[in-house]
């Protein structure tokens, strides 16, 4: 982001440009200037956000007795989350708006899925052995979708 944000609070109000999955544009204007950034731009790969997906999922893959290839942050529109049978996870940078312990269960459930790639009973199963209060978790993402997909606040 140009120099001027910094170290500003930037409010966002987030949409979709219809240019495929991924792309989120951000529109404002600065001293006159209109300003346009991508997803990328705003979360890049290098950020500290992805060391702290690769960290938690670290912290617990060993106990789940699973592991993965490559963690990835994108803009997805349908998905907070995906497990690739390449054992690639990704998660919807919108999740870094979600409190901690909903991250951390949206990361213990794609970590289940590098041992179970569907939703049976053995896959919840495995789930609620590492995260015992996974249905309200999953409730909470519910209740806060449109939320969470509509708006977005952060610092830069």
């Amino acid at each position: 982001l140009p120099d001027l944000f910094r170290g500003d609070q930037l409010v966002v109000v987030g949409r979709y440009a219809g240019r495929g999955e991924g792309t989120l544009v951000l529109e404002g204007s600065v001293t006159g200037r209109p300003q346009r950034f991508s997803h990328d731009a705003v979360f890049p790969e290098t950020a500290t956000e992805l060391e702290s997906f690769r960290e938690k999922a670290d912290a617990v893959k060993g106990k789940m007795g699973v592991d993965y290839r490559r963690i990835f942050i994108r803009g997805q529109r349908a998905r907070w989350a995906s497990c690739s049978h390449q054992r690639n996870l990704t998660f919807n940078w919108k999740l870094l708006l979600a409190p901690e312990h909903i991250i951390d269960y949206v990361i213990i459930h794609e970590l289940a899925h590098l041992r179970h790639m569907n939703h049976s009973r053995k896959f919840w199963d495995m789930v609620a052995g590492y995260c015992p209060d996974f249905r309200e978790h999953r409730k909470w993402l519910l209740s806060h979708e449109e939320e969470l997909k509509s708006y977005a606040t952060f610092a830069v």
